[in-house]
């Protein structure tokens, strides 16, 4: 898989969450933040590699 391609799934699944966000409660909210810190660590990491 390409780094672009795979930094697209990154932002998508990014956006897909803080739309859940918006939505969510409790332990779920608690979830998602922690989802979408992960993948803030992911996207970072793919941009050092290029």
């Amino acid at each position: 898989m390409t780094c672009s391609r795979r930094r697209r799934q990154l932002v998508e699944m990014r956006t897909a969450e803080k739309n859940r966000r918006e939505r969510a409660r409790g332990k779920a909210l608690v979830d998602i933040e922690a989802h979408l810190e992960y993948l803030d660590n992911c996207r970072l990491k793919t941009q050092s590699r290029n």
